[in-house]
This record gives C-alpha cells, structure tokens and sequence, in this order.
C-alpha cells in the first residue's frame, strides 16, 4: 500500500493507493523463489521463444516446459523452436491441454494447444501423454 499524504493537510483526505504489479510478475518472482534452491544452475531467459532460442544451445535441455502463449501460432513456435534444443532421451512439458478452446472466453483467441500437440508429436515420430491436470509430455 501506498499512501499519498500529499493531499493530508490541506484537505484532510488520506488517499490510499494500490500499487500493483503485473500478475506476470507475481508468477516470476514466485518461480525464481521456488527454484532458489537451484540457482547455480538456473539460467532465466525472459521474452518470446523467437527472440531468445538462440541463447539456447542445441541438444541441451532435459525438460523444457512450455507455458507461453496457447493459441495455434503461439504453441506451434514454442514446440517448433524447442525440439532441437532437447537432448536424446529429454522430455517437453506443457498445460492447458485441453479440448475447449474458448476456455478463457470469446475475447480471446482460441487456445489450440490440443489438439496441436498431439499431431506435432505424431508428424515427429515422438511418444505424447496427456496428463491430469491439463499437462502433456512429449
């Protein structure tokens, strides 16, 4: 909370502000404190998956899990651009797979992660497993 006590005096208010991040900044602080454990190997790459792949050498992730943008566009870069970059043996997570694509409402775009996921890995010969709570692995 903020209090603005410039307003105090002269006119006897006190206005009281809400100062608020972005709920995105929530979810990151939260992340970086549960994998503080691990943050001698913890590498934190920030923005879309065209503009830092590249930081992301090929064959060297286990398990990247993807959480971005579900719409056809957003989920076909983010699984496209991921797969050379994942070790032999490595595993992609992901969420909101699910079979309603208007899940957040009409004002968005359609989330397409199912049934993309599943033909992404069928076209690259690769096992998929739907999992509880709206998960997948590839």
């Amino acid at each position: 909370m903020l209090h603005d006590r410039s307003l105090g005096p002269s006119t006897g208010l006190e206005q009281t502000l809400q100062c608020r991040r972005s709920p995105f900044e929530d979810v990151y602080a939260e992340a970086l404190l549960k994998t503080d454990f691990a943050s001698s190997r913890r590498i934190v790459l920030r923005g879309r998956t065209n503009a830092v792949i590249d930081e992301i050498p090929d064959q060297s992730l286990d398990f990247p899990y993807i959480d971005g943008d579900h719409t056809l566009r957003g989920i076909t870069v983010d699984l496209m651009q991921v797969l050379p970059k994942i070790k032999d043996g490595g595993l992609i997570g992901g969420d909101d797979f699910v079979n309603k694509p208007w899940q957040h409402g009409a004002a968005y775009e359609p989330t397409l992660v199912c049934p993309f996921a599943v033909y992404f890995a069928e076209a690259m010969g690769l096992p998929f497993v739907a999992l509880p709570h709206k998960q997948f692995l590839i």
